[in-house]
């Protein structure tokens, strides 16, 4: 496989396991009782993105290897 053909590959597996992640243990606004004047109450008190973006470039990687 070429280099281009497995970044692209990643790429892909990288957002689909994003969009697998994101909604996982998220705590609303409205659920912490905290909602913040202009938002609405479902959005994410603690989003974490930076632990998020971590734990899914470690799982992307581990399906990546076998795949490659």
């Amino acid at each position: 496989m070429q280099i281009t053909s497995a970044l692209v590959v990643y790429a892909c597996l990288w957002f689909l396991i994003l969009f697998i992640v994101l909604p996982l243990r998220m705590v609303s606004q409205g659920e912490a009782g905290a909602v913040v004047k202009g938002t609405t109450s479902s959005a994410p008190s603690d989003p974490q993105m930076k632990r998020r973006f971590l734990i899914v470039s470690v799982i992307a990687f581990v399906i990546w290897v076998p795949l490659c």
